[in-house]
């Protein structure tokens, strides 16, 4: 009953979500069938000329999808990168992914994923200072 509210009530949103659904849901299949580099190069589209004044609508609307316990939809910084770069490249947004770790000495703490925009993490609540850069999409840390 609430999706079909929703859906009367914001019907651009609603089909905002449920696309990036089907992302959340493609990555994850791709993930398990093909290197990562090469399953974030199929979700990547090619950069789109906009002005990028949707940034708070798609990055609302990823968050909001990732805490409504969808069945299927398991939050993981990971995924929210991949669908996020996916979404704000759509908008015209140039971004990368990027993955972290943090150690203790040998041994590996923590690893996060996080979006960055001009070299600075955009629509992340972490604070990824304390992260060691391992892995860039699209290398080179600067999009194509």
């Amino acid at each position: 009953m609430r999706i079909a509210g929703a859906a009367l009530r914001d019907p651009a949103r609603f089909w905002l979500m449920a696309r990036m659904a089907a992302a959340y849901f493609a990555i994850s299949v791709l993930a398990r069938l093909l290197p990562l580099p090469r399953a974030f190069a199929w979700m990547s589209p090619r950069l789109r000329g906009s002005d990028g004044r949707r940034t708070h609508v798609i990055v609302n609307a990823l968050d909001t999808l990732l805490t409504a316990r969808v069945p299927f939809i398991r939050p993981q910084c990971w995924r929210r990168a991949a669908v996020l770069h996916r979404f704000l490249r759509g908008a015209g947004v140039d971004t990368v992914i990027v993955f972290g770790v943090r150690t203790d000495g040998a041994r590996t703490v923590e690893a996060h994923a996080w979006v960055e925009r001009s070299g600075q993490p955009f629509a992340e609540a972490a604070d990824t200072t304390s992260y060691q850069r391992v892995f860039e999409f699209p290398s080179g840390g600067s999009p194509s």
